[in-house]
């Protein structure tokens, strides 16, 4: 009997105001490789991750994570359990530390209230040790390790990117969805991206990526899943999504 999928969709639909933002998504994810929702603005991408990530739940249709039906849960209640999802923009406390902001995920992985870790230190010395640890480690991967003690505040853009990623590693994540990764960095900067996007999988993870840059999805994703209006036009390969023109119409609308 095969391993259930890390994370798979059957009929998701989800309408905002009588508008139809995402009609029908189906997809199963395949372990350890890197797969990307690709489409033309509108065709639902952010809203499927909003339901796949718990933070809206469908009109219709079921999330499943490795097998168990969790339709509906809670975000906390996914990321606790592994999955993690990332924002296009950069969501960082920017007055504490790279390292304290990658421990306050870690923390969160047990569920504590994070606030109570930072403010009662001898009474959860040994969570806040274990925290660090771990964030000590997710920033090693990333490359941000010789820098955790700087002020979120005061990192590139391109950090700050890494740092997201650093966050979902100290929390525990196998299966990813990172919104933009790539977004608003310059060449060296997306070179970086996907190198680290590649170590997550050599490291057993699960990507999934929303991502405008074609360059990018060529590059890092090894299955792509193409959208419209709410609903799955293609699937596959890099080189069989992009050798069709009419998706090539539907996406530069020319």
């Amino acid at each position: 009997m095969s391993a259930p999928s890390p994370l798979a969709a059957r009929g998701l639909r989800k309408s905002f105001g009588g508008v139809d933002a995402v009609t029908e998504f189906t997809v199963e994810v395949t372990p350890g490789i890197v797969t990307g929702l690709i489409g033309p603005n509108g065709a639902g991408k952010t809203t499927i991750f909003n339901m796949l990530s718990g933070r809206i739940k469908p009109d219709a249709g079921d999330v499943w994570f490795y097998g168990e039906l969790v339709t509906g849960k809670p975000m906390h209640w996914l990321s606790r359990r592994g999955l993690g999802r990332s924002f296009q923009e950069v969501r960082l406390f920017p007055s504490l530390t790279v390292l304290e902001n990658a421990a306050l995920y870690a923390q969160g992985r047990v569920g504590n209230s994070l606030a109570l870790q930072f403010a009662t230190p001898v009474a959860s010395f040994r969570e806040n040790r274990r925290a660090l640890k771990a964030a000590q480690t997710a920033l090693d991967f990333v490359g941000l390790g010789e820098i955790a003690g700087a002020r979120a505040d005061s990192l590139a853009y391109a950090e700050q990117k890494l740092l997201s990623v650093a966050r979902l590693l100290a929390m525990g994540a196998e299966v990813f969805l990172l919104d933009e990764p790539a977004s608003g960095l310059d060449k060296h900067g997306i070179e970086v991206v996907i190198s680290t996007i590649a170590r997550l999988v050599e490291a057993g993870k699960t990507v999934v990526l929303i991502e405008h840059n074609l360059d990018v999805v060529r590059a890092a994703c090894d299955r792509i899943v193409f959208l419209d209006q709410g609903s799955v036009r293609a699937e596959g390969t890099a080189e069989e999504v992009f050798s069709r023109t009419e998706l090539a119409t539907i996406y530069f609308g020319a």
